[in-house]
C-alpha cells in the first residue's frame, strides 16, 4: 500500500520506518474493475483476466523491468457511488519481441 507523492515538498515526510519506491514512467495497460459493493472477487478477476486473457493475446507483454501496482483513489469510497467501488490495475508493458 502506497501514496503517491505530486508535491516534492512531500518527500520530507517520508518517515523512517516507510520505504520511499520510485515508480519509472513508461507504457502501461490500464484496467479498472468492475464497480461492485465488495470488490475483493472483482479485483481478483480482474489479474485473472489480465494474465490468462488480455495479455497473451495482445501485442504486448509484460514489463518486468518495472512495477504493476494497483491504483485506489476516490472510487475506492463507496460513499461517492451509492456503496460501489472501484479500482485500478495498471501494468507495465512493452510490444512482444518478434
Amino acid at each position: 500500500m502506497g501514496r503517491g507523492i505530486d508535491n516534492p515538498a512531500d518527500y520530507e515526510k517520508i518517515e523512517s520506518d516507510m520505504t520511499r519506491v520510485d515508480i519509472r514512467g513508461g507504457l502501461y495497460a490500464v484496467f479498472s474493475t468492475p464497480p461492485v459493493e465488495d470488490y475483493l472477487v472483482a479485483i481478483q478477476d480482474t489479474w485473472h483476466e489480465i494474465l490468462t486473457d488480455w495479455l497473451p493475446g495482445s501485442e504486448f507483454e509484460f514489463d518486468d523491468t518495472r512495477y504493476d501496482f494497483e491504483y485506489y483513489d476516490h472510487r475506492d469510497h463507496g460513499w461517492y457511488f451509492g456503496g460501489k467501488v472501484q479500482m485500478d490495475i495498471c501494468i507495465p508493458i512493452r510490444l512482444k519481441e518478434k
